[in-house]
């Protein structure tokens, strides 16, 4: 297989008629899409009576397969996504969630023997506090010097809208299981916890120490699992456009090195609640600097320098004759766009169209001083 890079850049956008899947978390909802049109001739060919070699057809040479040693598995990587989808699903809400650390006094490496302990500590927790609801994972503690496991736990009141352990009590329960030291703090975000949880995971050296059959975490049984939903991207605006807004996008281009093409895309799209009240929009017409990137049949792809977004889908009345003659003439420079969009609480021009276009070479000439 040939050599590829991966070129991650914000500003990712999904056309209306592309079919995504989204995973909805309750407060945010992940939309992502995939494209391989843009996928270049086959790259490889298998020789006849060889299982280690292939000719890569953009080159015409012979190279040896990759193997896949010091790779981490691919059941890896599906249950690090199955955990965050878990974590995200679960224990969003920053009021009745809290976030635990636990180490052990003397150091250990026995999983058993740890788990043992955050089950004795768990069920006097959950006699004192009622219906209560567990993630946690295992790692190794990096800070000491003899290697020991400790625990990280998130820990939500199911029935409550706010909860809290006060510190000195967590200590007095956390020795009763036979260790020691403890910190509790309130989680805020959800998606940077999870980030933090198995940000090293993903390293072969680390999946080393766990136990051969073993989980990289541990949560409540009754814990409700996402499901993957697909439509259209304009089912989805409709079906949730009053309630969420976007977020942030990025866009993940996977490049082949040797030809320079773009062999798959992948969008993510992460859209959140709204905390205000979504006022009507009304029409208004603005004259906006932007500079030109590309330009499409139906699409004219700007990019407004002053506020750092790139790669902005500005829709073209292609029915206006004398503006499309303008529009064909652009070149890859600054141009003032007169531009009729529906105005939002938000920055966003995702819904204007452009109405005509002035050269700003043109009104600096005919400028008076």
């Amino acid at each position: 297989m040939s050599k590829i890079k991966s070129d991650i850049t914000e500003g990712g956008w999904i056309k209306n008629d592309t079919q995504v899947t989204f995973k909805n978390y309750g407060n945010t909802i992940a939309v992502q899409s995939s494209s391989n049109s843009n996928k270049p001739t086959k790259l490889k060919q298998c020789l006849p009576k060889s299982k280690y070699t292939y000719i890569n057809t953009a080159t015409g040479e012979e190279k040896p397969y990759m193997l896949n040693d010091g790779k981490v598995l691919d059941t890896v990587k599906r249950e690090v996504e199955n955990a965050k989808d878990i974590l995200l699903y679960n224990f969003w809400g920053h009021q009745n969630v809290v976030f635990i650390t636990l180490t052990c006094e003397n150091p250990t490496m026995d999983f058993n023997t740890i788990r043992k302990y955050f089950r004795n500590f768990y069920n006097k927790l959950k006699r004192k506090y009622g219906k209560l609801i567990y993630f946690y994972i295992i790692e190794l503690q990096k800070e000491r010097v003899e290697p020991s496991l400790h625990i990280h736990a998130v820990i939500k009141h199911t029935e409550k809208k706010r909860f809290s352990i006060p510190y000195d009590e967590l200590v007095q329960l956390w020795k009763k299981s036979g260790l020691y030291s403890c910190s509790i703090e309130r989680v805020e975000t959800v998606e940077v916890l999870g980030t933090y949880f198995f940000k090293d995971f993903l390293d072969v050296e680390t999946l080393k120490l766990y136990p051969k059959n073993s989980h990289i975490f541990y949560c409540s049984i009754n814990l409700e699992r996402v499901e993957k939903e697909t439509c259209t991207m304009e089912e989805f605006i409709e079906k949730f456009g009053e309630k969420f807004y976007r977020d942030s996008s990025i866009i993940n281009n996977i490049i082949d090195e040797e030809t320079d093409k773009i062999m798959c895309r992948y969008i993510k799209q992460v859209y959140k609640t709204r905390k205000h009240k979504k006022h009507k929009k009304f029409i208004r017409t603005i004259k906006k600097d932007l500079t030109v990137k590309q330009i499409e049949d139906t699409y004219l792809i700007v990019n407004d320098t002053p506020r750092k977004i790139k790669n902005i889908k500005l829709k073209i009345n292609y029915q206006d004759k004398e503006l499309m003659k303008k529009i064909k003439a652009l070149k890859k420079r600054k141009y003032r766009l007169v531009l009729r969009y529906e105005v939002s609480l938000r920055y966003d021009l995702s819904n204007a169209v452009i109405v005509d276009v002035i050269d700003k070479k043109d009104i600096q000439e005919n400028h008076l001083f």
